[in-house]
Formats: C-alpha cells, sequence, structure tokens
C-alpha cells in the first residue's frame, strides 16, 4: 500500500489509510513517504522480516541508495514526534473539511453541472463524496485532453499553484491536474479556486457551444502562448 497521501493526514494521529481502516495485519508491505505531509525527503517501508530480507538483499534501489544524513532523520523524526503527541490533529481535521468544502461548493455551481454533462470537467474521485469518511488531499480534476494546459494556464495566471500531470506518469490519453489542499488553506481560499475554475468552465462552454472549438483558444492560453512568442 502506498501512503504516500496518507501519511501525516489519514488515520490516528496520521498514522495512514491502513491505519484508519484497521488493516494493519491485512497488508503485507506499506510505504510512508516523508515528503508531502511529513515536509522532508525519502520514504519508510514497513514490512515483516522476510520483506526487509529480500529488499536488503535483491532491491538494487535500496542496497545502492546513499544513506539518510542526520540532519534529515532529524527532520523526519521531529515530524513523527508531532504527529504523535496529536499536534497536528486540528490541521488533518481541516483538510478534510476542506476538501469537502470544495466538492459541496464545486458540485452546487450549474456552470460545473453543465460542463460536466457537456464533458469539458470532471472529478471523478468527487463521486458519493458526502458519504465517505476520509478524502483524499490530493483532487485531481479533469477535462477533454487538449484542454488540459489551457486549464493548467488559466489556473496559475489566477494566481493558484497547479501542475499538469501527463504520461509517463499516468497513462496516455488520461492527463489532469493535480490540486492539494493543506491544513493551513481557509473556507476563502478553496471558494475562490471553486470561482476560478467555474470560470474556466464557462469559458469553455461558451467556446464549443459557438462552434469555433478548433479556431478559438481561452483568454489565458493566448496571454501564455504570446509570451511563449517572444522568447
Amino acid at each position: 500500500m502506498d501512503e504516500a497521501h496518507g501519511t501525516g493526514v489519514l488515520g490516528p494521529k496520521g498514522a495512514g489509510l491502513v491505519s484508519a481502516l484497521g488493516l494493519e495485519k491485512e497488508i503485507a508491505i506499506r510505504l510512508h513517504t516523508c515528503g508531502k505531509a511529513m515536509a522532508s525527503t525519502g520514504a519508510v517501508i514497513l514490512g515483516n522480516s522476510t520483506v526487509r530480507n529480500s529488499l536488503m538483499n535483491f532491491a538494487r534501489s535500496v542496497i545502492y541508495t546513499t544513506a539518510p544524513s542526520f540532519p534529515l532523520v532529524a527532520c523526519i523524526r521531529a515530524g513523527y514526534d508531532l504527529l504523535k503527541t496529536g499536534a497536528t490533529q486540528k490541521l488533518q481535521d481541516n483538510i478534510q473539511h476542506l476538501v469537502k468544502h470544495f466538492f459541496k461548493n464545486i458540485t452546487s455551481r450549474p456552470v460545473w453541472n453543465k460542463a460536466t454533462e457537456m464533458g469539458i470537467l470532471s472529478i471523478p474521485v468527487s463521486e458519493d463524496w458526502d458519504s465517505r469518511e476520509w478524502l483524499a488531499p490530493c483532487v485531481p480534476p479533469w477535462t477533454r485532453q487538449r484542454y488540459n494546459y489551457w486549464l493548467v494556464f488559466h489556473l496559475q495566471l489566477s494566481g493558484v499553484s497547479a501542475f499538469p500531470i501527463d504520461y509517463p506518469t499516468v497513462p496516455k490519453g488520461q492527463s489532469r491536474i493535480r490540486l492539494m489542499f493543506h491544513g493551513a488553506n481557509t473556507e476563502a481560499e478553496v471558494e475562490t479556486l471553486v470561482s476560478i475554475i467555474c470560470d474556466f468552465a464557462q469559458e469553455m462552454i461558451e467556446i464549443e457551444e459557438s462552434g469555433e472549438v478548433g479556431q478559438k483558444v481561452p483568454k489565458a492560453a493566448q496571454q501564455v502562448y504570446a509570451l511563449m512568442a517572444d522568447v
């Protein structure tokens, strides 16, 4: 189980999704990354002695990896100390609140519903969001493949840090954008994000309904392409 987006965010004291579900004895191998919520680098693999011995003797990427430096280990340990004391629980709870707030706001917008029906935008993980106990802090909006970078441009020029996820990170034809919610974000920031995405949706709806999809590009893309032409 890859706990990259669960470590420090989900489960009791940030122990991850497996611990949240009480499946520690059912999952043979767990990977807890020390980046993202832990604010460091590296990773930890949890498993029994057979798993550990196999990795140490046959996993070339582990055998020939330089051991972590003392400052790095100290940073990771400090992060886990914060988790163990419960000092991060308020931030964990806020992440859950913000993701739910995002889904509630964006799915209540008529323009979003129309864009979804037209196939312009969607967020697969938003389905049944209100019936799930935990939600991942990573939310991937999908759009038509040729619109993916246009949405990135729109978000970035509006002051939102967003990046495209393309092949080979994801299969060909399944590019999307990754949005990450942090414990220090606010409801107002989430509502602004929703408005920015819906503005893009409205613009693309108008372009498609005009029949000028092949000739017209959205305003943000025009600005970026103009900057590129000047380089």
